[in-house]
């Protein structure tokens, strides 16, 4: 009798640790579970950032794309507008050009003083847009060289 008891004692004994390591193991494996739950989360919040970032960087560039052709076209106009001014004043050029050898000199000397004063205008005019556009080159280059490159 005595080696039966001993007997159920030990198998008691060896299911209560069995009963131990499986509810160790089922207490583990919920902790497993909750851990990769809450990192899939994480992942998922990762992406979805990184999702919204990239709309937001792709809607920066389709609107500075879309800036551009604007720019561009806005230019285009008005390089347009300036040949065809230039056309014109070249005609009204020769027309005075023509006349003037057979003006009154009078009418030459007012000529004369009236192209000066056009000339000293667009000598004024072509200084300012030099100085313009060293300004829009002297703040490209600043920002060229400003921006990160890493």
């Amino acid at each position: 009798m005595d080696l039966t008891k001993i007997l159920m004692w030990a198998a008691l004994v060896a299911a209560a640790m069995f009963a131990v390591h499986a509810y160790n193991d089922h207490q583990q494996q919920i902790g497993y579970d909750r851990h990769v739950n809450e990192q899939m989360k994480l992942d998922k919040a990762k992406a979805e950032t990184q999702r919204l970032r990239e709309i937001a960087l792709q809607k920066d560039k389709d609107d500075a794309e879309q800036k551009f052709q604007e720019q561009t076209a806005r230019a285009n106009s008005e390089r347009d507008a300036a040949i065809a001014a230039n056309r014109v004043l070249n005609g009204t050029i020769k027309s005075l050009n023509a006349r003037v050898a057979t003006a009154p000199i009078e009418a030459v000397r007012k000529y004369a003083t009236t192209c000066g004063a056009v000339l000293s205008a667009c000598t004024a005019e072509y200084q300012a847009v030099g100085a313009d556009a060293q300004g829009h080159a002297n703040d490209s280059l600043k920002l060229q060289n400003s921006w990160p490159t890493k």
